[in-house]
């Protein structure tokens, strides 16, 4: 699979741990909360380097053997996952408390109130440090080539390795990735601006 492809497999799938555990987060489940709290806590307070390499070298040791394809895009993903439950949490949570009680004054159900007023406010909320996680996403496939993963940065060097150009070939690597990313920057902006005037927000 191409870099572009692997991130987008990884930012799919890390969204939907994001989902699921941020709204655990907010869970009135203190068990709940707490075994997913220790999850961000433990990805966030280690490198993802680290955690590729204990999905690739450790679980072996205890009979699991995963492929380098899976370790590697399970391990972005969970790392990214345990970002974007925070970033979800803190978003939800940004929004004014004086909406929701307005909310239920008016009688309105919980589950109408957070689809129609609250999900709407969080979700402009939660663009901007999103469209960074997925920046993040888009670099930390890099990384897969440290454990045999082909994709751009192992393409490269495989290329530098043949002509040894790497003045040449890295800068070419370097602005792929740049591109890249201003592409996402760039229409995760425009999300966020067509978001704000469908809600009336400046």
């Amino acid at each position: 699979m191409s870099t572009i492809e692997l991130s987008m497999l990884c930012i799919v799938l890390s969204s939907l741990i994001s989902l699921v555990a941020g709204l655990a987060l907010m869970s009135p489940n203190r068990y709940l909360r707490g075994l997913v709290r220790t999850y961000v806590e433990v990805i966030r307070g280690t490198s993802l380097v680290v955690q590729l390499f204990w999905l690739y070298f450790v679980l072996p040791e205890l009979g699991i053997v995963l492929s380098g394809f899976t370790v590697g895009v399970m391990g972005l993903s969970m790392n990214g996952g345990a970002y974007g439950a925070d970033v979800l949490r803190a978003a939800f949570e940004a929004v004014p408390r004086g909406q929701s009680e307005a909310a239920y004054a008016l009688c309105m159900p919980r589950r109408t109130a957070i689809l129609t007023i609250l999900t709407p406010q969080a979700l402009v909320r939660l663009i901007p440090p999103w469209s960074n996680a997925m920046i993040d996403i888009l670099k930390g496939t890099s990384i897969f080539s440290m454990i045999g993963i082909y994709e751009l940065t192992f393409a490269s060097t495989q290329l530098n390795a043949t002509y040894f150009q790497p003045f040449k070939i890295f800068l070419v690597v370097a602005a792929i990735y740049l591109v890249l990313s201003q592409i996402i920057a760039r229409s995760m902006f425009a999300l966020e601006r067509a978001t704000r005037r469908r809600l009336g927000l400046k």
